[in-house]
C-alpha cells in the first residue's frame, strides 16, 4: 500500500471535514404527526423545501372533492390554492368572494397564500381523506386504525446523516 505524502494527507483531512459539514448541516423536511390516545407516532416524508404536499377529502355535505395544496418552505408551509368540487362548496367557505377563485374543471379554485408553522386535520371516519407528496399516488387516511383522530404536518430541520439513519427524534 502507498503511502500518503504531506498533501495527500491534507486531501483526505479536508475532504473528511467537508462530508462531515455537509452530512451535519440541517436540511427541512415535511414530518407527517398521527396522534392517538397513546401518544403521537410521526414519519418524515420524502419532500423538501420546494416540495408539494397536498390533503385532500370528500366534502361530507356537497359530496365533492376539496384538496389543500402547500409548498414546503425554510419553517413553515405555505398553502398556495385550495380546489373546490363544486360551486356550493365554494360558497359554504367563502360565501362574500373574498378570494380569487377560477374555475377548474367541474370545481374552481381559490389562491389564498397563507403561511402556516403547522397544518391540522381531523381523521374523518364519515369521508375520505388521502395526502399526496410530491408526485407519489395518493396515501389514503381512512384506513388506518380507529385509535388515531388527528394529523399534522410540519416542517422539520434535521442533520442530513439523522435522515439517512431513519426516523429518530432529538
Amino acid at each position: 500500500m502507498k503511502k500518503l505524502g504531506i498533501s495527500g494527507w491534507v486531501i483526505l483531512c479536508l475532504t473528511s471535514i467537508m462530508i462531515a459539514v455537509y452530512m451535519l448541516s440541517p436540511v427541512a423536511r415535511a414530518q407527517l404527526i398521527f396522534f392517538a390516545d397513546d401518544g403521537e407516532h410521526s414519519t418524515i416524508l420524502p419532500v423538501s423545501v420546494g416540495g408539494k404536499v397536498a390533503i385532500g377529502f370528500r366534502h361530507s355535505l356537497y359530496h365533492v372533492e376539496q384538496t389543500e395544496y402547500y409548498a414546503v418552505q425554510d419553517r413553515s408551509f405555505l398553502l398556495e390554492s385550495v380546489y373546490f368540487g363544486s360551486f356550493d362548496a365554494l360558497n359554504y367557505y367563502d360565501p362574500t368572494g373574498e378570494w380569487p377563485r377560477q374555475p377548474k374543471g367541474a370545481g374552481y379554485e381559490i389562491f389564498p397564500s397563507s403561511k402556516l408553522e403547522e397544518v391540522n386535520f381531523a381523521i374523518a371516519r364519515s369521508t375520505p381523506v388521502w395526502l399526496l407528496v410530491a408526485d407519489e399516488p395518493p396515501i389514503f387516511l381512512t384506513n388506518i386504525p380507529v385509535d388515531f383522530t388527528r394529523f399534522s404536518l410540519r416542517v422539520i430541520r434535521r442533520p442530513r446523516v439523522q435522515l439517512l439513519l431513519g426516523d429518530l427524534r432529538p
